[in-house]
């Protein structure tokens, strides 16, 4: 609950819309001056519970932080059967989308671990970054032909990844720290989760249609 003041009416901060301090704490403590002022470049206000986690016991969870890595994993599978995937669509740049992978898992740590959100340059890093390959997904339809399972593992798992993205910004908003570590990490697996089925059926497709005759 809110302390209050010796009016009777409840205490909060002016940024922070969050009930996560203890009763006798004051207003100047509900706040960290750099993680919920307001950031004139755009930022949003940071969650509480980065500048109160050692008083409350809410701190960012070992899974949340390694599973930025999913990004990386997805990469080093890309590459392990790019000449496979090109093969199948050789009008696609999968050596670049596979360098990005790869980056992109430290950008993730960086921004949503490391940093917990405080770099406006690790932010901007990780969002462009993964913006860009994620759109690189439905790109795909239009560069490889596909069939029914090609087509179902993309569509869905891109969608379910957007969804849990959608519901982890909600649960950020709403100052629900746990919750919004549940629905972030669930993003960075899904797509790197549809992808490595993808590349794995992709992969296994190709090799059944290679021709058995051939001399080796």
């Amino acid at each position: 609950r809110l302390p209050v003041d010796a009016g009777g009416q409840q205490r909060m901060c002016s940024h922070c819309s969050l009930d996560l301090c203890d009763a006798d704490c004051t207003p100047l403590e509900l706040c960290d001056p750099e993680a919920c002022s307001d950031d004139p470049k755009g930022q949003f206000p940071q969650p509480l519970w980065l500048s109160v986690e050692k008083e409350n016991g809410i701190s960012l969870t070992w899974w949340f932080q390694v599973c930025c890595f999913c990004y990386s994993f997805v990469g080093l599978e890309m590459t392990a059967h790019v000449d496979n995937l090109e093969c199948h669509c050789s009008a696609y740049p999968w050596r670049v989308e596979a360098s990005l992978l790869l980056v992109q898992g430290l950008l993730s740590f960086m921004h949503d671990a490391y940093f917990a959100g405080r770099s406006p340059v690790a932010k901007f890093a990780d969002r462009t970054c993964a913006t860009f390959l994620t759109m690189c997904q439905p790109v795909k339809f239009a560069f490889c032909s596909m069939n029914t399972v090609q087509l179902s593992i993309l569509l869905a798992f891109w969608l379910i990844g957007l969804a849990c993205f959608l519901a982890a910004s909600k649960s950020f908003a709403a100052g629900k720290a746990l919750q919004y570590q549940v629905f972030h990490t669930l993003w960075h697996i899904a797509l790197p989760m549809g992808g490595f089925l993808w590349i794995e059926y992709t992969a296994a497709l190709v090799c059944s249609e290679w021709p058995k005759d051939l001399p080796t």
